[in-house]
């Protein structure tokens, strides 16, 4: 029965610390909210500065020193039940938290009465209103100043194999990564943006880590705001949110673009038309800067080979990384942005690009660069390059449908005396190797042979 009793006043208390939190917070925002309807009739320009604002200012303070209060609430009502406990008297487990409860309760009745001592959170201590003026919301950053007081280097190694399609094997590579982690002091200077002459310094305690970046003998990094920036904080999740958006809308805006890039890539039926590269390259080049992933990667090609552009490897680097990829990645990126410009037959753009694949040792460029020579498309048609080509990829060791499709069209080109006088036992020979690899056209033509 005891216990009983005891887990009820616990659980009455627990509820009552929660709608009293509840309470506080509207209770905040309503006091914050109506101060500054109070003070932007005072002041014309905190008006017109509020309306300009991209974020709801009264709101995101409010929402600050609302979750401020309260949270400085728990963590006081916390330690006191636990010296509740570690007493051990029932009394004092109810007793203590009520009066700690009640006396939070005048000072937070006693504030929201004069809205403009709430403070500016955990950010800066900043009084909502000016000391010296009473001017709402009128603190400015003017300058900040960090003082290194000391650094490490951290070192990190990373190892693994890479295919080289070349040679077909798997190569050792190594990397390193440095950063360093500077540590030290950060003053900020803030002063009255209505009196100008109200000025207050505060020093924090910070750890800063910069990748790669070295101040070389420098022990501090200065900054002068000019113009003054505002001394209150956005909220984290507010940035975010907001980062967010304008991502989804570039990223939708980039998809426009790269739409038309798409277009301005396609051929007519025969493929064999002008295409204009320089024209290309720029819509490819707006659409990448708008952020969309798929343009970057195939800007990045157009400077690494230089199509329609002057030939840059350090921007071709750059792109590929702003798309998330690396260099390892050229290859790949090369041969799937050659077949797309296959499929749209536009065959003067994917010769360069299934050219740049194979010299970068990707396997299937190998095989679509033969049948390029063979039926003469985006290049001038060459049985023997082609068949030089085919028979490499043919003889490759990775049993993909290109391999197997090499094998199908060298046994068509011995059949058609295309290699020389027509050989069928070659034919055959290269029917067979198709056919057991599952190539269907091979197994028909074999049938069809007997």
């Amino acid at each position: 029965m005891k216990f009983l009793i005891e887990f009820l006043t616990g659980a009455a208390m627990l509820v009552g610390v929660i709608l009293w939190l509840r309470w506080n917070k509207n209770r905040t925002k309503k006091a914050i909210a109506a101060y500054y309807a109070r003070k932007r009739k005072e002041y014309a320009w905190l008006d017109k500065w509020l309306n300009g604002q991209k974020f709801d200012v009264v709101q995101l303070r409010a929402n600050e020193e609302s979750g401020v209060s309260n949270l400085i609430t728990i963590i006081v009502l916390g330690v006191v039940f636990l010296i509740a406990l570690f007493i051990g008297k029932a009394v004092l487990f109810i007793a203590l938290p009520a009066i700690t409860l009640g006396i939070i309760e005048l000072i937070a009745w006693r504030t929201s009465k004069n809205p403009g001592n709430y403070t500016n959170g955990f950010n800066y201590g900043l009084s909502l209103e000016c000391p010296s003026c009473h001017c709402p919301h009128a603190w400015v950053m003017t300058e900040k100043e960090k003082i290194w007081d000391s650094k490490v280097i951290n070192t990190t190694t990373q190892s693994g194999y890479q295919k080289n399609f070349t040679f077909n094997v798997y190569e050792k590579k190594t990397s390193t990564d440095e950063s360093i982690t500077f540590s030290g002091r950060s003053y900020s200077s803030f002063k009255c943006l209505d009196c100008g002459h109200h000025i207050e310094r505060q020093e924090y305690e910070e750890s800063e880590t910069f990748n790669n970046y070295n101040p070389g003998d420098l022990e501090s990094w200065h900054k002068f705001y000019n113009p003054p920036m505002p001394a209150w904080q956005i909220p984290e999740s507010v940035i975010k949110e907001d980062k967010e958006k304008k991502k989804r809308e570039r990223a939708a805006e980039g998809e426009v673009f790269n739409e038309q890039a798409k277009e301005s890539e396609k051929a007519t039926e025969d493929g064999k038309d002008n295409f204009d590269f320089v024209e290309s390259f720029e819509i490819l080049k707006n659409a990448s800067e708008k952020g969309n992933i798929e343009s970057m990667k195939k800007l990045a090609i157009r400077y690494l080979i230089g199509l329609g552009c002057e030939k840059d490897e350090s921007q071709a680097i750059r792109w590929i990384k702003k798309a998330d990829g690396k260099q390892s990645h050229f290859p790949r990126v090369a041969y799937e942005y050659g077949k797309e410009a296959d499929n749209n037959k536009n065959y003067m753009l994917a010769f360069p690009l299934f050219q740049k694949a194979m010299e970068l040792g990707h396997a299937g460029a190998i095989y679509e660069l033969g049948l390029m020579y063979k039926f003469g498309n985006g290049v001038q048609k060459d049985f023997e390059k082609a068949a030089e080509l085919l028979e490499k990829a043919a003889n490759g060791d990775n049993l993909d449908i290109e391999t197997r499709r090499a094998q199908f069209w060298l046994g068509n080109m011995y059949r058609n005396g295309e290699c020389g006088p027509a050989d069928n036992e070659k034919a055959r020979y290269w029917y067979k190797k198709a056919a057991a690899l599952g190539e269907a056209s091979a197994q028909k033509v074999l049938k069809d042979m007997k």
